[in-house]
């Protein structure tokens, strides 16, 4: 999907399937800002670009396996839309601070069934750029809402120790 930057909803968006090796095309592309995003399972991948007059092509690789989450989180929080991956399960369970914490922090919470996509083995990468984020913002203060069963935050706790 190609979302057009100055629109708040997806209306305006123009979507395509991508063939057997993963090449895809948009036609009639006006010059301008736009979020390339590319769905699939629970994970959403997104891509700031910006089209010229001249633009014939964009060449973009995408590990759909998630070792690029990390990155992708960055990217994230860049458009305002980063999250947090939580355990899950099935069904998945859902305590109530999953909107709290998204009111207060901005971040909505990914709170999987038992499906989940190849990358989720790369989730705690993601989370643990968006801890980082989160403490440069709001100090400690974010920590008291988290849920405890969030993806990696036991492990960024560890290695925040020893720093």
């Amino acid at each position: 999907m190609l979302i057009n930057k100055q629109d708040s909803i997806a209306i305006d968006s123009v979507y395509v399937l991508t063939d057997s090796l993963g090449n895809y095309c948009f036609n009639d592309v006006q010059s301008g800002e736009y979020v390339l995003e590319l769905s699939f399972f629970y994970d959403n991948r997104r891509y700031p670009v910006y089209v010229g007059d001249d633009d014939l092509s964009l060449d973009l690789f995408i590990d759909l396996k998630g070792s690029d989450l990390g990155e992708q989180a960055k990217r994230d929080i860049e458009l305002g839309e980063a999250v947090i991956y939580a355990e899950g399960g099935e069904p998945p369970i859902i305590y109530g601070v999953e909107k709290t914490f998204e009111q207060k922090f901005g971040i909505q919470y990914i709170v999987p069934g038992c499906v989940r996509g190849p990358d989720s083995k790369y989730w705690p990468d993601y989370n643990m750029v968006i801890f980082n984020y989160l403490t440069e913002r709001f100090g400690n203060k974010w920590k008291a809402f988290l849920r405890k069963d969030t993806v990696g935050y036991k492990q960024w706790k560890r290695n925040k120790k020893h720093r």
